[in-house]
């Protein structure tokens, strides 16, 4: 195993983060320090300038010609032609390694494929009313990404022109439900993504700065939610559970923080802006990734009510910060969120939610010790180093990669 080739997205300014983004970036320095010839194909958008996210001679930048995503065709077409043409020109390549299932890698000179999903492809599962409502991307679906990019991510889901890499269990039991493939036999391809836990962990310098600035006592518990607010977030079930909370501890010394933007975050902003609430919860916008970090270092507390994640970033990040995290078990959290490190709830339980947050509040100990475990498992298995360690396992054991 000699020549690898690395087909990814490192993102520009203003499209710098996301999991794939980031899972792209961690796949170029894992390779990179391998006994490889390693050659990097990476995505720029029309009107994407400036300095390029990562500066390297193994790594090409692809120019195309739209705006766009590789996903729809306009993109995608002349994505994979220019790789292909550039790849023509090259030694053979021994593997293809790629952050998304959206490139057609049967259009290059034949090799196995190692391929990330990052979450079940049901948006492409559409009927009449949809051909009806929404024709363009109707046909983008028939025309375009069914017939090229869905047969190309059953085959590496069947294993037949190469390997799946895969962000969760659940992520594999969509998948496998959704092509009726056995999961089992996928199972030892769920390798996570990789986060930056130590760049998480609590900065007590930092704590101290941004609890002054929220205005929070020295004891007074902050409950956080840190999102991008998408509908799926679901910000529509904190109000209830911020008035059954007060409810319960009505002289309670804690308040709410709800850090992001989001097409669904009128909940919070309605929260923090009325009368009731208004002091006792707190809402910022938009934030830098630094901040993030601050934000979670002067919390006490997690919490989230999304109801879909196939991979739940924001909150591992709050676990490496030693917070307890409250949530509904839906999508990955289940396996994310286990042992002792926080609470799960099913979908309708808003009781059981607060009933978990009055005992956070209230029991610093108990607080302090479901903390520290969640700390320790995010060490363990989402951090860089164990997303290294399985990712160089997979590719050993399949493709005997140095």
């Amino acid at each position: 195993m000699k020549n690898v080739t690395l087909i990814t997205d490192f993102g520009y300014k203003g499209r710098a983060t996301g999991g794939a983004i980031q899972c792209g970036k961690e796949f170029f320095h894992i390779l990179d320090a391998l006994p490889i010839n390693l050659t990097v194909f990476a995505v720029r958008y029309k009107g994407e300038t400036g300095t390029p996210p990562i500066c390297s001679p193994k790594v090409h930048y692809i120019d195309l010609p739209f705006r766009s995503f590789v996903s729809l065709a306009e993109a995608g077409i002349p994505w994979a032609l220019k790789i292909r043409s550039r790849l023509k020109k090259m030694p053979p390549q021994d593997l293809y390694i790629s952050d998304q299932p959206l490139t057609c890698f049967s259009w290059f000179p034949k090799a196995p494929v190692a391929c990330l999903f990052i979450g079940p492809e049901s948006g492409w599962h559409f009927g009449l009313g949809h051909l009806l409502r929404h024709p363009r991307s109707s046909l983008e679906v028939l025309l375009w990404q069914k017939p090229f990019l869905g047969r190309m991510q059953l085959g590496l889901l069947r294993r037949e022109t190469g390997i799946p890499l895969i962000n969760s269990r659940y992520t594999l039991t969509e998948l496998a439900a959704e092509r009726k493939i056995d999961p089992k036999e996928l199972e030892s391809y769920v390798i996570y993504q990789p986060t930056d836990v130590a760049g998480y962990r609590r900065d007590e310098e930092a704590r101290v700065r941004r609890r002054r600035a929220l205005g929070l006592g020295r004891d007074e518990v902050l409950i956080t939610y840190i999102s991008n607010f998408a509908p799926k977030k679901r910000a529509d079930r904190v109000p209830a559970i911020v008035r059954q909370y007060y409810d319960a501890l009505p002289k309670a010394n804690a308040k709410f923080l709800f850090v992001g933007r989001g097409i669904a975050a009128a909940p919070l902003d309605e929260l923090a802006e009325s009368d009731e609430f208004r002091g006792r919860c707190l809402r910022i916008g938009e934030v830098k990734s630094h901040e993030v970090r601050e934000f979670y270092s002067a919390s006490d507390i997690a919490i989230t009510t999304s109801e879909s994640e196939t991979f739940g970033y924001t909150v591992i990040e709050g676990m490496a910060a030693g917070l307890p995290t409250v949530a509904y078990g839906e999508g990955s959290l289940p396996e994310i969120v286990s042992g002792d490190a926080g609470f799960l709830f099913g979908k309708d339980d808003a009781k059981g939610f607060v009933g978990a947050l009055v005992r956070l509040t209230t029991d610093v100990r108990l607080r302090e010790k479901m903390g520290r475990r969640a700390a320790e498992r995010a060490q363990k298995e989402f951090s860089r180093e164990a997303f290294t360690a399985r990712l160089l396992g997979v590719l050993r054991r399949e493709f005997s990669i140095p």
